[in-house]
């Protein structure tokens, strides 16, 4: 069915009756350091940055830096292309990831972005210590409707905006000839990265009025779920302290505590059966010791 409603243009939610967003999107390629210096500027007196990184993996611990996207309303956004092998810049990577420190940094200073752990983990790498994350598109949509099967971006932006996003594929291509985002030329990275910054924008103008509607859910948004986002990532970068002493005193513990569940169980059904057959179980429960049949599933 939802293939369906997608075929009739109702981007395959049932709820789903909005006709698509008109956006004409303009992406400006941030190529001069007068250009970089005057984006940190307007980011900075912004009330909401939404931002996404370009890397070379899609595992955030190994990939590097290939250029950040960044909106502030609907219908524009910036790239900045750091590391594509073949880009036209006045600063180098460095310089560029100097630039935006601050900015990324400024706690004061709200962001947004769309599974923003990935882009805090990918910033580390950078040597940028991400603060003042606010909101994340992702964990917006799955507070709202924690029954849907996907909140990746393409698939929100479809649900929710009725715009059809440009996919990975369309810029890198499949299998074994795509290629990693730092080879793809920077007027296609601009375009379909500064598509990801905006649409977050326009997802969350949408999302947060609902998630307000309900001060229970708003309530576990802001103080569970965004809180969590960078102790997650600090917990994939760590790693995890596991206490072997411990957990195996658990094990023992459980499984003497399951025997004599076990034992108990078959005294009470007058003999010894396997708990994990269904068919034993069957026989148990409704022939020998013939406990009403409500239903027969």
């Amino acid at each position: 069915f939802s293939a369906w409603l997608r075929q009739i243009g109702d981007g395959g939610d049932p709820g789903n009756s909005d006709t698509a967003d008109e956006v004409e999107l303009a992406v400006e390629t941030v190529a001069t350091k007068k250009a970089l210096s005057a984006l940190v500027e307007t980011l900075e007196a912004a009330e909401l940055v939404a931002f996404d990184t370009e890397t070379t993996s899609l595992e955030s611990l190994d990939a590097d830096l290939v250029g950040f996207s960044f909106a502030v309303e609907p219908g524009k956004a910036w790239y900045v292309p750091v590391a594509h092998v073949e880009q036209d810049t006045e600063f180098s990577r460095d310089e560029a990831v100097a630039a935006l420190k601050p900015l990324l940094e400024n706690a004061k200073i709200p962001k947004l972005a769309q599974h923003t752990k990935y882009d805090l983990n990918v910033l580390v790498r950078a040597g940028i210590e991400l603060a003042g994350i606010a909101h994340d598109t992702m964990l917006e949509s799955y507070c709202h409707n924690a029954t849907a099967t996907r909140h990746d971006l393409d698939s929100l932006a479809a649900r929710y905006l009725g715009r059809q996003t440009t996919s990975y594929e369309q810029v890198a291509g499949k299998g074994k000839q795509q290629l990693r985002f730092d080879q793809v030329p920077v007027g296609q990275a601009a375009a379909y990265a500064g598509e990801d910054a905006e649409v977050c924008v326009c997802l969350h103008q949408r999302l947060w009025p609902e998630l307000q509607k309900h001060p229970s859910v708003q309530h576990v948004y802001e103080t569970l779920e965004i809180p969590l986002i960078s102790v997650l990532a600090r917990m994939e970068r760590t790693g995890v302290l596991v206490d072997r002493d411990t957990l195996s005193a658990q094990s023992a513990e459980i499984a003497e505590r399951l025997q004599a569940l076990e034992g108990q169980a078959w005294k009470t059904a007058g003999g010894e059966f396997n708990l994990g057959s269904p068919k034993q179980l069957q026989e148990i429960l409704f022939e020998r010791l013939e406990i009403p049949v409500v239903r027969k599933t």
